[in-house]
């Protein structure tokens, strides 16, 4: 049963108005229609603190040009010792006579991408690297166009590495 009585019901069927006139005929000494309160819980009460959010933004070295102007001089007065230094490492490298310069630029991408401890610290460093990426891949690139570089299917070249 829904409570209601026939009379409403013939005249309004089951519906939100039936209820609204059943209310309204059912407390008319207060005035007509009380929407009835609703039993909620209430929250307790939290003190909001608000947190100033930070966001990270990536820092610039500030040299623009003159920064890839003063990587490429500090390369090119380095160059010399770190390549003597990583000889052992390059002489592994089977790239014809361009080991080192492959070795050079692995190392100048790792320097670049900032992958190298405590030096990553120093903001020219990444100038450097790119520099030195830069350099060293026209080297090889200047050997490849005048076919200095043996590769496979060269016309100049063995047609292998050695």
């Amino acid at each position: 049963m829904t409570g209601l009585p026939k009379s409403i019901i013939k005249k309004y069927g089951v519906s939100k108005k039936a209820w609204k006139v059943y209310r309204s005929t059912k407390k008319k000494s207060r005035g007509g229609y009380m929407p009835r309160k609703r039993a909620s819980r209430s929250r307790p009460k939290t003190r909001v603190v608000y947190r100033r959010i930070n966001y990270s933004r990536k820092k610039k070295s500030g040299m623009g040009q003159w920064g890839g102007i003063l990587g490429a001089f500090v390369y090119g007065a380095v160059r010399e010792r770190i390549s003597i230094a990583i000889d052992p490492l390059t002489r592994k490298i089977p790239a014809a006579g361009y080991a080192d310069e492959i070795g050079m630029a692995l190392l100048n991408f790792a320097l670049a991408k900032g992958k190298i401890p405590f030096i990553n610290k120093l903001p020219i460093t990444r100038q450097i690297g790119k520099a030195g990426l830069f350099i060293e891949m026209a080297r090889v690139g200047e050997g490849v166009t005048k076919g200095m570089l043996k590769l496979p299917g060269n016309s100049t070249g063995g047609g292998s590495f050695k």
